[in-house]
């Protein structure tokens, strides 16, 4: 996965690390604040091996979060962030495939 970051003003630069590790076959990526720093991460969904890479976003830095990958089941196709809960951090939905499944992880 490539990240570039803008300036604001049509200028994009590669972030530091990038491309950065996901898992095999990435359909999906979703941005939404997983952990209330009010700053987008970014959450991938690999079809091939049922999990979900998970980034942590922070001013000018992308960190793989300590509990990613996590597995999801199957084939995980589709994924958003939201904060269903309103606890202030972003919790992840997961549409998987195979399972005609779709699961909520609530953010921590």
């Amino acid at each position: 996965m490539s990240v570039l970051f803008g300036d604001g003003h049509g200028n994009f630069a590669l972030a530091q690390g990038s491309p950065f590790p996901v898992g095999q076959y990435p359909a999906t990526i979703a941005a939404g604040d997983l952990d209330g720093d009010g700053i987008a991460d970014l959450v991938v969904s690999n079809y091939e091996d049922g999990t979900l890479t998970i980034y942590l976003c922070g001013r000018n830095r992308i960190t793989l979060a300590g509990y990613s990958p996590i597995r999801v089941g199957h084939t995980p196709h589709g994924v958003a962030v939201a904060d269903l809960n309103h606890d202030g951090k972003g919790d992840v939905v997961v549409a998987e495939e195979e399972d005609n499944d779709v699961l909520v992880l609530l953010g921590k």
